[in-house]
């Protein structure tokens, strides 16, 4: 599983530390070797957000794989989301 944690760190005091999104991609077991299914859970804002991606071709992403699948995931989050 992957955990990604998002938090403002001020500089002045570590102590104000304040968490704002964490994303969580895990695999869902139905993939093979060479392509993987992911399901994902994103909490942003207090709101949840859960989804799945298919076909991630692992070999192909070698070792920027983790960041890849992020990308992939990223992309599924926010498809239907207009930019600013």
């Amino acid at each position: 599983m992957l955990r990604i944690t998002t938090e403002i760190m001020p500089q002045v005091d570590r102590a104000l530390i304040l968490p704002i999104s964490q994303l969580e991609i895990w695999n869902d077991g139905t993939g093979t070797h060479e392509i993987g299914n992911y399901d994902y859970k994103l909490v942003l804002d207090n709101k949840i957000k859960r989804g799945h991606v298919e076909g991630f071709a692992r070999e192909e992403n070698g070792e920027l794989g983790h960041l890849m699948l992020l990308r992939k995931v990223l992309a599924e989050v926010f498809k239907n989301e207009a930019l600013p």
